[in-house]
């Protein structure tokens, strides 16, 4: 009986060891599976992240190269146009060079269709006689646009034609900053010079770089003042025309011919002499030259009235 008990109480023992070497081995499957599955959990979230990372710097690899092609993009436009733009001054030194080797100034006269030739053909006469470059452009009666055909021909107010040297339609904007002086000489449909935008900007671009202004008759009231940029100067045209004008265009003036400051303006085409030679006088900034071209071409009032005008002012001294 006690050797049984003695067996039996082994036997439980056995039984309670075995089972808590079970669950003891249990525990550490478990904890195993564990450790295996969060080093899983691990490994993959690196996966993702080390993914991602190549993602991100793939795409920033692709903005760094579209970055860099768009950047060679524009500097090869930029080039482009810096090479135009070489070529386009080398044009302009060129033609000013030209100009320049000549020793002369350049003055511009308009004509159109219905151009006063009085003042038109005086003007070109004695500024030439000063050794004055002229060029004459005329515009064509029938405005700008695709259907107008340029035109070196104008028909005066008179009837009288002339045949110019360029066609202001055909003329580069560039070449026109070579000039000293623009002449509007004044006439008949003097509305195409008005609404033709391009005289416009002309005008008011050389007379924002103080280059000379000039016109006469018609011109100062319905091209100068009627354009906006003559406020506050001094301008003479003709008389009829005066009242017509609102004066918050323009300061009145009743000389037969009127210089403010780079704005030379006259008053009928009976004063086209005087008009001519003070332009020369002008751009010239001189006025003994304007003096010895009247006393070359007999234009002895003009003398006369210089002469006096200088004994004046010595004696006033």
């Amino acid at each position: 009986s006690y050797s049984f008990c003695t067996l039996l109480f082994h036997t439980n023992n056995m039984s309670d060891s075995e089972a808590s070497t079970t669950m003891t081995e249990d525990e550490d499957v478990d904890h195993e599976s564990e450790t295996e599955s969060s080093q899983d959990t691990f490994e993959a979230e690196e996966e993702a992240l080390f993914q991602q990372e190549r993602y991100m710097y793939a795409m920033g690899q692709q903005e760094r190269k579209a970055q860099e092609e768009r950047e060679e993009q524009q500097k090869a436009i930029q080039e482009r146009e810096a090479q135009a733009e070489q070529r386009r001054e080398a044009r302009r030194k060129e033609e000013e060079e030209r100009l320049v080797a000549l020793g002369k100034r350049n003055v511009l006269v308009v004509i159109w269709d219905g151009f006063d030739e009085i003042v038109a053909v005086t003007c070109i006469n004695v500024l030439r006689a000063a050794d004055v470059n002229v060029v004459v452009t005329a515009i064509n009666s029938h405005g700008l646009g695709h259907k107008c055909k340029p035109t070196t021909n104008a028909r005066g107010r008179h009837g009288v034609s002339l045949v110019a040297d360029i066609s202001f339609e055909t003329t580069c904007n560039s070449n026109f900053h070579l000039f000293n002086a623009v002449i509007v000489p004044g006439g008949s449909n003097i509305d195409v010079l008005s609404s033709n935008t391009k005289l416009v900007s002309l005008v008011k671009t050389l007379s924002y770089k103080e280059k000379f202004i000039c016109g006469a008759i018609e011109a100062p009231y319905q091209l100068f003042a009627r354009s906006g940029f003559v406020k506050k100067r001094r301008i003479t045209g003709l008389p009829s025309l005066k009242a017509a004008t609102p004066e918050s265009l323009f300061q009145p003036c009743d000389d037969n011919v009127h210089v403010d400051y780079n704005l030379v303006t006259c008053r009928n085409s009976s004063d086209a002499v005087e008009f001519a030679l003070t332009v020369v006088k002008c751009i010239f900034a001189d006025e003994s030259i304007a003096l010895k071209v009247a006393e070359e071409m007999g234009h002895e009032a003009y003398v006369e009235k210089v002469k006096t005008r200088q004994a004046a002012a010595q004696a006033s001294q």
